[in-house]
């Protein structure tokens, strides 16, 4: 609330206008609501997570952090870097999500109180692995190079999925895994009649583990 670019868009004026829950400061008086309704597309790898703020020690637990915008925001210079916050961990914290949300549901919540950011799960940096490999196994058999394609995905022999893993994303991965299987035991097959069809279904394996959603901030008023 006391951040760039609030400061700047709203002239000073924000910690009054809007509710909010802050470091020692708060504003539970004003109609005005910094809304997020965020919507995911699907979130099997880093998913939305809420804290309980109940479990939340803003005083200790609740850190001012700098996030560079330039990267993915058109911005003039002295709003280029978002005051947000970060939160240090504790036992004590209750932290929630949902790994397998789609389109067909939403979260709204007070963007500006509610203790919030994206979870790493167990299990995504093996996503990441498969997800790579597939795309190098993808290239060699658009190249018709079998071996090529046996290279690609030898790092993913014998390996296996995390048990702590989301049921979603151990699905995800387990149909990644069964794909290199797949060509690791007919490369010849794959890289010739086969090849665009499993292409297709490698491409489509990978995209299931790519975190995508629609975020909208909105200011809403409400009733006391």
């Amino acid at each position: 609330m006391f951040g760039t670019p609030i400061r700047q868009l709203m002239g000073g004026d924000g910690p009054t206008l809007f509710r909010h829950d802050s470091p020692g400061v708060h504003n539970h008086e004003p109609s005005l609501m910094l809304v997020n309704l965020w919507i995911p597309l699907q979130q099997i790898t880093q998913p939305l997570v809420f804290a309980d703020g109940r479990s939340i020690d803003r005083e200790r637990h609740q850190l001012r952090y700098g996030l560079a915008t330039n990267s993915f925001l058109e911005r003039e210079d002295d709003v280029d870097i978002n005051d947000i916050w970060m939160f240090l961990h504790d036992s004590g914290q209750r932290w929630f999500f949902r790994s397998d949300m789609d389109h067909r549901s939403a979260y709204v919540f007070n963007t500006l109180s509610t203790p919030h950011g994206a979870g790493v799960l167990p299990g995504e940096s093996l996503a990441e692995r498969c997800s790579r490999a597939l795309e190098a196994g993808e290239s060699a058999v658009e190249r018709g190079d079998a071996p090529g394609l046996v290279e690609a995905l030898g790092d993913l022999d014998g390996t296996q999925t995390p048990e702590q893993a989301t049921p979603a994303l151990r699905d995800a991965i387990d149909g990644m895994l069964a794909l290199a299987d797949e060509a690791r035991s007919d490369p010849e097959a794959v890289c010739g009649p086969m090849a665009r069809d499993w292409v297709g279904r490698a491409r489509a394996a990978r995209r299931a583990v790519v975190r995508r959603s629609i975020e909208l901030r909105v200011v809403v008023s409400v009733d006391h």
